[in-house]
């Protein structure tokens, strides 16, 4: 489903397309950012840009948009993206 309006708040904490990846993104950012000094960073008590900002949450974030749509171009895919076309090519 396309909603008119896709903030960084409605895909990282109400798209409900993502809703197991985003379950998934903020237990991860919680358990990272109670394990080092800071603030813990959990739904519903975090911007979206402090999540980003935050190195604790990196990997959890990048696990989120490699697992979701979230910021994949619609256009053509780049040549030697992994599907094989580098390898073909050499054949």
């Amino acid at each position: 489903m396309q909603c008119s309006i896709q903030t960084r708040e409605h895909l990282f904490m109400n798209c409900l397309q993502w809703r197991c990846q985003q379950k998934t993104l903020w237990a991860v950012g919680l358990e990272e950012t109670r394990k080092l000094l800071g603030p813990t960073r959990g739904w519903g008590r975090t911007k979206i840009a402090e999540l980003l900002a935050d190195e604790r949450c990196s990997q959890a974030v990048l696990v989120f948009l490699a697992t979701t749509d979230v910021g994949r171009s619609s256009g053509p895919p780049v040549a030697g993206d992994g599907d094989g076309e580098a390898s073909e090519a050499s054949e």
